[in-house]
């Protein structure tokens, strides 16, 4: 398109093509799923952190719910069913007890979250291998309101039952909410979350 090839009817054939190739388009399965993401293929290469995040940065969704489960903060990442052997290879370097789900008709997730999860696992990820992109600001929110979380200043005791405060609740709305005004920063409602 930059060189205005798409002015063309063969052009666009050429665009038409490449988006034919593409995920639930895409009709030549033989390279489905990479060799190199199959444990058991000697071409099998393992991942790290770096590449996990540029997966976050790319199709990750960085989650706060502020609904049911209040409070409850993590990553979610969707795949096509063709790259199941990728997203359970994301899932085993997190917890290998994580279960990769259906999540529609051609569609699988897995969703990393939870308090404990967040503390031991997913923060300590992000310290060793930082996120770029326009996620950190998402990012950089989570890791304040885990702070906030994991002092449990939130929370109040009524009886025998721990409850939220509910200024606690208004302030970690706050936080997740404001949004910096740049164009960088994109945002989408999945449920009760902004991803």
């Amino acid at each position: 398109m930059e060189q205005n090839l798409h002015r063309s009817e063969e052009g666009i054939n050429s665009l038409v093509r490449i988006a034919e190739s593409m995920n639930t388009y895409r009709k030549d399965l033989s390279n489905i799923p990479p060799i190199h993401i199959i444990k058991s293929n000697s071409e099998y290469v393992p991942l790290n952190g770096n590449y996990i995040n540029g997966f976050i940065a790319g199709d990750g969704c960085l989650y706060l719910r502020t609904k049911s489960n209040f409070g409850s903060m993590g990553i979610q990442i969707s795949q096509h069913v063709n790259n199941s052997y990728l997203l359970r290879e994301i899932a085993d370097y997190f917890n290998p007890a994580l279960k990769v789900s259906v999540h529609g008709k051609d569609s699988i997730q897995i969703t990393l979250g939870g308090g404990k999860l967040w503390k031991e696992t997913i923060s300590p990820h992000f310290k060793k291998y930082p996120l770029h992109g326009t996620k950190t600001t998402r990012l950089a929110k989570l890791q304040e309101i885990a702070a906030i979380l994991e002092s449990k200043e939130h929370l109040e005791r009524v009886g025998r039952v721990l409850i939220f405060k509910p200024e606690f609740k208004e302030r970690i709305l706050k936080i997740w909410n404001d949004v910096p005004f740049t164009p960088q920063v994109l945002m989408a409602t999945t449920g009760d979350r902004k991803c």
